[in-house]
């Protein structure tokens, strides 16, 4: 069962390590892959209800309408796969978020 799949149905969005993005099971569009040394951001306004997809510092992607609460998850599909969650980051400068924006 792919990820896309298991995700149908609910309040999900999501980016794949292939630029697959989606939105509650369906595609939701394509930007560029992303592979080992990628650094992969996560902006999210909730003023504006939408959330932005960054590479390397680069905004690739964004997707609107989210619902009133959002909950961020990474999601793993293979082995000797890790995460570093940094709350503290600064956002990219073409991230146009709230304020309070933070970018993971």
């Amino acid at each position: 069962t792919s990820l896309n799949e298991k995700l149908s149905g609910l309040n999900a969005y999501s980016l794949q390590a292939d630029g697959d993005m989606y939105k509650n099971g369906s595609g939701a569009g394509r930007v560029s892959s992303f592979s080992s040394g990628d650094r992969i951001g996560l902006g999210i306004d909730m003023d504006a209800k939408k959330l932005t997809f960054f590479k390397n510092g680069h905004m690739i992607g964004s997707m609107s309408e989210l619902p009133d609460e959002v909950i961020p998850a990474v999601c793993f599909g293979g082995t000797s796969q890790f995460v570093v969650l940094r709350p503290e980051a600064v956002p990219p400068t073409d991230f146009n978020g709230a304020t309070d924006r933070k970018s993971v």
